[in-house]
């Protein structure tokens, strides 16, 4: 049997990267080192990354205890001093890589429930 929680109340911001699978090692590289820096965040939950089975898009969770903390983060100008995010950035701006972003809040999640004993 499952439990269902009618809500979660934080925010979910999912990114999806689509471009060219050589691309990808790159895009995947600046991830990660925003992955590094992520714990050190008020209101953050989570994080995940997936890679498609092609190479050529990456998705990207992140869960925060609100949307205010997820701005504070998007904001903080320390990621525009990683040398990954100006590549990232070049590469959108040119049209190499396709970017989606865009935060959610969950209506419904549904988990196992604890074994019986």
């Amino acid at each position: 049997m499952s439990t269902h929680r009618p809500r979660y109340d934080g925010c979910t911001v999912i990114v999806t990267v689509d471009a060219a699978a050589d691309l990808v090692p790159v895009l995947e590289t600046h991830v990660r080192e925003q992955f590094e820096e992520l714990a050190d965040y008020a209101g953050f939950v989570s994080a995940a990354l997936y890679k498609s089975s092609d190479g050529t898009r990456l998705v990207q969770y992140l869960d925060w205890a609100s949307a205010a903390d997820y701005r504070a983060w998007a904001d903080d100008p320390l990621w525009d001093q990683l040398s990954s995010s100006r590549l990232f950035a070049d590469l959108v701006r040119a049209g190499s890589v396709k970017l989606d972003v865009r935060s959610f809040t969950a209506v419904r999640v549904v988990e196992p429930s604890e074994p019986e004993t």
